[in-house]
């Protein structure tokens, strides 16, 4: 993850103080962030996530409303966390964004490709308007509405230079804890014509879920199905410690993300910087052998 995004707000619902970081400019990313608040009940909304380069943070607005606005969407984590901020002692939050509040569609082609394919677009809700700007509830982890997700893949950029037996993914934020989508796949010559596409409909979807289309695409009948397999992402765990001394009737927070890994429960990872990633292995079969309707041109 680089890029962070923290927002308090108070009882009243009136933001009391907002920052975000920067890996790409911020020199002090992995320092702690500090700010002073009343004593006081206060809501902590955070957004973690990945992006490009030119990419912003997540900006937020409300307890219920928060945007993240790139041309491609990656894995991201958010929570709102209520405290009680006390006067004339230490006060001290835990803050646990647990799982990815965004899932996965894959896509696994297992025959050859031909020559004259150079690209492969593949398009989440086609029948959705395009957009750059995903408003989602970071309360909820769901998204304001059905948006499109489209994402390029080029052969040049593919392992052996084939789309056969590699991972295409594109990430996408749900409406619902449980939605099923449409997903376009075009296949792309040189000069950009389509030479062939195929839609999957009914694919269920789910938050920190991996839904994996795999099967021959190429050289298939009309009849035939992909198999989808839905797994658990191969997360990252994610807890935000503050802490914070009392100055009279105000108190310094200062705050640090500290990245953990699940693996048959929970393990530090010593760093010394907020944003050291460790991926873990993935854990399996959710859903399996799931069939999915299958329309080509």
């Amino acid at each position: 993850m680089n890029r962070i995004s923290l927002a308090v707000f108070d009882s009243d619902n009136a933001l009391a103080f907002s920052t975000t970081k920067n890996a790409s400019v911020d020199e002090d990313f992995s320092d702690p962030i500090s700010c002073s608040l009343l004593p006081g009940d206060y809501h902590f909304v955070a957004v973690i996530h990945q992006a490009n380069e030119d990419g912003e943070a997540a900006a937020i607005a409300s307890t219920s409303q928060a945007t993240i606005t790139t041309s491609k969407l990656f894995s991201g984590f958010a929570d709102n966390q209520p405290v009680t901020i006390i006067a004339n002692q230490t006060n001290t939050v835990n803050i646990d964004l647990g799982s990815c509040i965004t899932s996965k569609f894959q896509l696994k082609i297992t025959d050859d490709t031909p020559a004259n394919v150079v690209s492969c677009e593949v398009i989440l809700n086609p029948s959705s308007s395009a957009t750059a700007a995903y408003l989602f509830n970071p309360t909820t982890g769901f998204a304001g509405n059905t948006y499109q997700y489209r994402t390029e893949f080029f052969i040049s950029d593919m392992n052996m230079d084939t789309f056969q037996n590699n991972l295409l993914g594109v990430n996408c934020l749900l409406s619902e804890a449980s939605q099923h989508i449409s997903v376009m796949v075009n296949m792309k010559d040189a000069s950009g014509n389509i030479v062939r596409t195929r839609t999957f409909s009914d694919v269920p979807m789910k938050p920190n879920r991996i839904t994996r289309a795999t099967g021959s695409f190429f050289h298939s009948t009309a009849n035939s199905s992909f198999i989808l397999d839905t797994t658990l992402d191969p997360h990252i765990r994610v807890r935000v410690l503050s802490h914070s001394c009392t100055w009279k009737n105000y108190s310094c927070i200062s705050y640090r993300a500290e990245i953990h890994r699940q693996r048959l429960g929970w393990k530090p990872v010593t760093n010394h910087s907020p944003l050291l990633i460790n991926h873990l292995s993935s854990v399996r079969t959710i859903i399996r052998n799931a069939h999915a309707q299958v329309s080509e041109s």
